[in-house]
Parts: C-alpha cells; structure tokens; sequence
C-alpha cells in the first residue's frame, strides 16, 4: 500500500513512517529540508522525499499522488506563535484536505491531541463526546480541536477521515517536547504543581503508532476522533520520577499549588519568557484519564506496549544519542 506521510520528521509522523516501512508499505514523505537528518534517515529506511509544506496544497498533492492513505502528522509545539498555530494546523489541515480530494485519497487518517479538550478542570473519564464548557485552553488546543473539525466535517463517500488523540506523548526518538524537559531536568528537577499528586495520562510511542496502523486499515473507524493512552495511569509525580530515572537526571521537585502556578504561567505567557506556559501547569496538575473504550471497539486497539518496556527503550535510546544533556541541548527548528 502507498502512504503518503505529512510530520514524517517529527517524532511521531516519523516512527509511523518507519513502521509502515518495515511492514513493507510505500511511503512517501512530505518534508521541508530533504538535506535535514531526519529526512535523510528516512530516505536511507526506504522512503520516497518530496520537498513541500502545508502552505502549498500543489505540493501535498504531489506527495498525495497515487497514495490510497495519507497520514497528516504534521504539527507545532504550542510554543509556536498563535499565527504559525494556525497557519499550521488550521491552514494547512484545510490544504491536506484539498489536496488528498484532488488525489483521490481513499482515507485520511490525522494526528490529533487529547489536548483538544485541555481545561482548567480534572478530565478523568472522558469519552470522545465529553468536551469541556467553552473553548479549550490556549491557542494551541484551539487550533488542533479547530484543524480535527475541518477534518472530519469533509469525511464522506469519497474520503474517509479518522482522528487520532493521543495523551501526553513520550518515547525515543521525541526531539522536540523531550529535549526542553530534559533541559527543565537538569536545572534542578522536573517541575510538579503542587506535590504532583494529579493524574498524568501519557502515551508511548508505540501505542499511538498501533492506534494510527488501525486507524487506517479499520473501517468501523471512519468518521470518528479516538483518544489513546497507555494501560498504566498514574500520578503525575510518579511517571516523572520513572522518566528522571530512566534518562539519569534529578529527580522532580514539588511546585507551588496549582492556582499560584497558574497565574505565574500566565504572567510568562504573556511575555513569551522561560517556564512552564498555563498549558503546561493544566497538563501537569489538572488529572487526565481518558476512556479508550471506543478506540477499543471500533479500532481493534490496546495498549500493547507496557510502561516499564517504554521506560527501557527510552533509556537505551538516550544513551545511544550520548545521554540526557546531549538530547537537552537539541532544540527544534523555529516555526
């Protein structure tokens, strides 16, 4: 099968890709900088580079071509300005649609967040249904819940659209949300709100790349947006301890309470300075628990991949790329 693959650098297009590869589909990558390493690691793993970005849907179409799937990965740190937000994923959500119509795409399967529903409230429980009263937190949330809707409302006959919502994302081969929290690490400890007694839903790599296989093979899946997470739930004060250990830094360290870190965030957000943003206190000190029931029944999925295998792979990937200062020092491009 051809698959044609948007964010096919990043961490989670690309381990997709590299997936899809070794199960011997085709793959042809949209990429920004064929001359970038993880590009050229891509192509060296079999795939075809085709040099582009969502801003032009002529050059998603090149990519599309002949693609019976396209998996959009493609996505900003919610660091990003609120114009790169939405130039990426809203604007060029609208252009991945444009163009896999003009392809003749059979089904577009897009990397979502769980974060489409961040809020300053607990999110234990909730199903795909459940969304928080009034718009999500940040620009980042709205953005994504915003491109996951343009999506899906032009799913029918003739395209097929399933969402994926992934929890708290983490694994090797993550350059880009791993590096600034090692480096928040190594000054001293991952930051908690509070004791850090909140519940953190987090998703391993390999589980969101089994969720995104599913999604594009499950027809039961159609016209559905899916949260994963991984089978282990805890508080967030644990899994950043078993993170610290894994990759050999210090251990997390207590914050103030969630409503005095809330407003401390808000301060720097507004001046775009260093530290945790508001999403970053929700997502660490508000508690998430998502039900993937649904994601069970229609997708065929589970979380096959345990916490401690996880927390083995990261720990010999970290040391392969030369230990946590190295991958701290990585700092992704700018939007």
């Amino acid at each position: 099968m051809r698959i044609a693959v948007t964010g096919a650098t990043g961490f989670l297009g690309g381990a997709y890709a590299r997936r899809a590869l070794r199960e011997g589909d085709e793959v042809v990558a949209l990429v920004r900088d064929p001359a970038g390493v993880e590009a050229r690691e891509l192509e060296l793993a079999g795939a075809r580079l085709v040099r582009g970005s969502l801003a032009d849907p002529n050059e998603i179409l090149e990519a599309a071509r002949g693609a019976e799937v396209l998996v959009h990965a493609a996505g900003l740190s919610h660091r990003a300005s609120a114009e790169a937000l939405y130039a990426t994923h809203v604007l060029g959500t609208e252009n991945v649609v444009r163009a896999v119509r003009a392809a003749g795409v059979r089904r577009l399967v897009v990397l979502s967040c769980a974060d489409v529903t961040l809020c300053d409230a607990d999110r234990v429980h909730w199903a795909e249904d459940r969304a928080p009263v009034g718009r999500p937190v940040g620009e980042y949330a709205r953005s994504r819940l915003l491109a996951e809707e343009i999506a899906l409302a032009h799913g029918g006959p003739d395209l097929e659209v399933v969402a994926i919502r992934p929890a708290w994302p983490w694994g090797p081969g993550d350059r880009s949300r791993l590096p600034p929290l090692l480096a928040e690490a190594l000054r001293g400890g991952i930051r908690l709100i509070g004791r850090g007694e909140s519940l953190l839903a987090t998703a391993y790599v390999d589980n969101v790349v089994d969720a995104l296989v599913d999604a594009t093979e499950r027809a039961e899946a159609v016209g559905h947006a899916f949260y994963v997470q991984d089978a282990e739930v805890d508080e967030a004060r644990v899994f950043f301890e078993q993170l610290s250990h894994a990759v050999g830094v210090p251990a997390p360290r207590s914050g103030w309470p969630l409503p005095v870190e809330r407003l401390v965030a808000a301060w720097r957000e507004r001046r775009r300075a260093p530290g945790l943003w508001v999403a970053d206190v929700l997502q660490r000190g508000r508690s998430s628990c998502f039900d993937v029931g649904s994601a069970a029944r229609r997708l065929g999925w589970s979380a096959r991949t345990s916490r401690d295998e996880g927390m083995r792979a990261l720990a010999e990937w970290t040391a392969r790329c030369g230990g946590a200062e190295a991958i701290a020092s990585r700092r992704p491009p700018p939007a």
